[in-house]
C-alpha cells in the first residue's frame, strides 16, 4: 500500500517523469517534462522540470521549470558533500523529440540547432549553479538510448561526474566542444591576474573568502559567475569534445562537479546506463548498437552484429559492455553481450563486487552471448514454440563478471593486450572471442565463413561452401535456392521475391533472376518482378537462286 501519490506534472498535453532519485532523508527528486498546447495554437510547448517532494507525505517543496529545454532526462543527487549542501546534477535536451530540425527551445547557451545540455543545481531550491552545453539531439522514450549520470569515488578519483548522453557530438565529424556555457568565478588579485575557480579549490565550490585562503595578502577580490570579469567558458582549451568520430550516437563525458570543468570525452554507440566502478578507476558503460548504419567504433574496435534466424543482413545488432578509464575514458575493454532479435538495454547496474547488472527488454528465444554460449527458451501455448522469435517482447536481465577479469583460453600468451597476443595453433580469436578450427560465424549471418587457423587466426575465412551451395548477399550468408524478401521492421511479415534469388554459381555476393524475369529497378517485393517479353522475329530471308539460262 502506497503511503502517498502525487499526479505530478500536470498538463493539458503529455507529461512524464523520466528519472527519480532520494537524499538521505528519503526526500524525492523527479525530472521529466511536461507539455501544454494553448486554445487555438498550432503546436504544443514542452519545457523540462525537476522538482522535489517531501518523504512523509509527497508534499512538493519546490519545482523549477526550465522553459530553455523540452526534457529533462536525467538527475544524480551527490551524496558525497564536503562543506557545502549537496547538488544535484542533471542531463536535459533542447530538442522536444531528439530530432536536428523541428520545434527546439532557444536555450541561450546553445550556439547549434539543438543541444545536450548538463547542469548542475542547488538541492535546496533547485537554482542552476553551472550549465554546459554540446551539439545534440538526446531523445527518450522505449526505444532510445537515455545515458545517465553518476558519480565519482571521491576518494580515490576525485570530485567528478560520468555524464552518458544519447545523440551528443551527432552529425558531421567535427569537434562539438564541452567548453561552452556558464562562466567560472574566482580570485582577481590586486596586481589584475585571475586565477580560475577550478584553480583555487577542486574539492568545494569557490566562495569569497576562499580568495583570502588563496592570497593571503588579502588583497585579491571575489568575481562570481556572474561577474563581467568572470573567465568565459570558451577559456579553457583542453580539447574536451564529443563528435570527433564518425558513426558515434553517443558521448560519455567527465565533468569537475563544483565549477563544471570538462575533463575529457569519448564518442561511443548509444548508452543505456553507466555504473562507476568500486575502486573508482573505471566506469562500465551498457548498450546497443547496430552496425549496418554505420561502423560500430570503440576506438579502432569495430564490433560484429548478430543476425536473428529468419533475419536480413541490414537487421543486426546486438549489446555491448564496455570499460573506460577515469583517468582519460580510454578504452580497457569491449564485449557483446548477447545479441537476437529485438534487443534492448536501457539502464545498467553495479554490485559492491564490481559486477554489473544490463537491464532492458528482447524478443529472443535464441541469444547468443559469443563463442558456443547460447541462452534457449521455448514459448508454453503457442502453436510455435521453437520459433525463431517471441511472440511477446520479454525483460532482460544478464549479470556480466566484470570483477573477474581473465585471459581468453585460446590465447596461450597474452602480456600487453589481445592484439599481440599469442593465440592456440587450433584456434581463432576474432572479435574478442575465441574459436575452434572449423566453427562457423552462423550467429552473425556469416555460416559460410569459418575459423580456418591455417589462413587468418584473427578474421573469418571463406569456408568450401561459399560459391557452390551458399551466397553472401546483403550481409549475410544464404542457401542457394534462398528468396530475397521485404521486411519493413524486424516484427513484420516478410514478402518473398518471385524472381530473385540465390543461385551461387552465377554469382556469388548478387541476387540472381529467375529464367524469364529482371528484377525492376527501386522496387521491393511483391512488386521487383517484371517478366522479360521475348519480341518474336521474322525468319530470315534468303536470296532466290537465279535459274541459269538455258541454250
Amino acid at each position: 500500500v502506497a503511503d502517498w501519490m502525487v499526479h505530478y506534472p500536470q498538463s493539458n498535453q503529455d507529461a512524464e517523469i523520466l528519472s527519480v532519485v532520494f537524499d538521505a532523508s528519503k526526500n524525492v527528486y523527479a525530472a521529466g517534462y511536461s507539455c501544454s498546447k494553448e486554445e487555438g495554437a498550432e503546436l504544443k510547448v514542452c519545457d523540462g522540470v525537476v522538482a522535489m517532494f517531501s518523504s512523509s507525505d509527497g508534499e512538493l517543496l519546490w519545482e523549477k521549470i526550465f522553459t530553455d529545454v523540452g526534457a529533462v532526462l536525467a538527475i544524480k543527487y551527490d551524496t558525497e558533500k564536503l562543506f557545502e549542501e549537496a547538488g544535484l546534477y542533471v542531463t536535459a535536451t533542447t530538442a522536444y523529440s531528439g530530432g536536428m530540425k523541428g520545434n527546439a527551445k532557444n536555450h541561450t547557451m546553445c550556439d547549434h540547432d539543438s543541444c545536450s545540455v548538463v547542469m548542475r543545481l542547488s538541492s535546496s531550491d533547485g537554482e542552476m549553479a553551472w550549465t554546459r552545453t554540446i551539439k545534440g539531439s538526446p531523445r527518450w522514450g522505449l526505444f532510445d538510448q537515455s545515458g545517465g549520470i553518476e558519480m565519482g569515488i571521491e576518494d580515490v578519483d576525485g570530485p567528478y561526474i560520468y555524464v552518458a548522453m544519447d545523440d551528443t557530438g551527432e552529425g558531421d565529424v567535427e569537434d562539438a566542444s564541452l567548453n561552452t556555457g556558464t562562466p567560472y568565478g574566482g580570485c582577481l588579485s590586486a596586481a589584475g591576474v585571475f586565477t580560475p575557480e577550478y584553480h583555487i579549490f577542486m574539492k568545494k565550490v569557490v566562495v569569497p573568502d576562499d580568495c583570502d585562503f588563496f592570497d593571503d595578502s588579502g588583497t585579491s577580490k571575489f568575481i562570481s559567475r556572474q561577474n563581467a570579469d568572470a573567465a568565459p567558458a570558451s577559456s579553457v582549451n583542453n580539447g574536451a569534445s564529443c563528435g570527433k568520430q564518425s558513426g558515434s550516437d553517443a558521448c560519455v563525458m567527465k565533468f569537475h562537479k563544483h565549477s563544471g570543468l570538462p575533463m575529457w570525452a569519448v564518442d561511443v554507440p548509444p548508452v543505456g546506463g553507466i555504473v562507476p566502478s568500486p575502486d573508482g578507476k573505471s566506469v562500465q558503460i551498457a548498450g546497443w548498437y547496430y552496425p549496418n548504419s554505420s561502423p560500430t567504433l570503440f576506438d579502432s574496435v569495430s564490433l560484429p552484429g548478430y543476425l536473428r534466424e529468419g533475419g536480413l543482413g541490414s537487421q543486426k545488432s546486438g549489446i555491448y559492455n564496455a570499460k573506460l578509464s577515469v583517468e582519460d575514458g580510454a578504452g580497457e575493454y569491449v564485449i557483446y553481450s548477447g545479441g537476437g532479435d529485438h534487443d534492448r538495454v536501457l539502464d545498467a547496474v553495479g554490485d559492491d563486487e564490481g559486477n554489473v547488472y544490463n537491464i532492458g527488454y528482447h524478443k529472443n528465444l535464441k541469444t547468443n552471448w559469443g563463442h558456443n554460449l547460447i541462452t534457449t527458451m521455448v514459448q508454453a501455448d503457442i502453436p510455435n514454440p521453437v520459433k525463431a522469435g517471441a511472440t511477446t517482447t520479454n525483460g532482460l536481465i544478464s549479470k556480466l563478471a566484470a570483477a573477474t577479469e581473465s585471459t581468453p583460453s585460446c590465447l596461450t600468451s597474452c602480456e600487453v593486450n589481445t592484439d599481440e597476443a599469442v593465440i592456440e595453433a587450433n584456434s581463432c580469436f576474432i572479435d574478442g572471442m575465441c574459436y575452434s578450427a572449423g566453427a562457423t560465424g552462423d550467429a552473425f549471418g556469416l555460416g559460410c565463413y569459418v575459423c580456418d587457423p591455417t589462413i587468418n587466426q584473427r578474421a573469418w575465412s571463406e569456408a568450401p561452401t561459399l560459391g557452390i551451395t551458399q551466397c553472401f548477399i546483403d550481409n549475410r550468408c544464404m542457401a542457394s535456392g534462398e528468396f530475397y524478401y521485404y521486411q519493413r521492421r524486424t516484427w513484420s511479415d516478410q514478402i518473398f521475391s518471385k524472381c530473385q534469388m540465390c543461385s551461387p554459381r552465377e554469382n556469388v555476393t548478387e541476387w540472381s533472376n529467375m529464367e524469364g524475369y529482371q528484377a525492376v529497378d527501386g522496387s521491393e517485393p511483391p512488386n521487383d518482378c517484371a517478366e522479360v517479353t521475348q519480341t518474336p522475329t521474322a525468319p530470315p530471308v534468303t536470296d532466290t537462286p537465279i535459274a541459269s539460262p538455258t541454250t
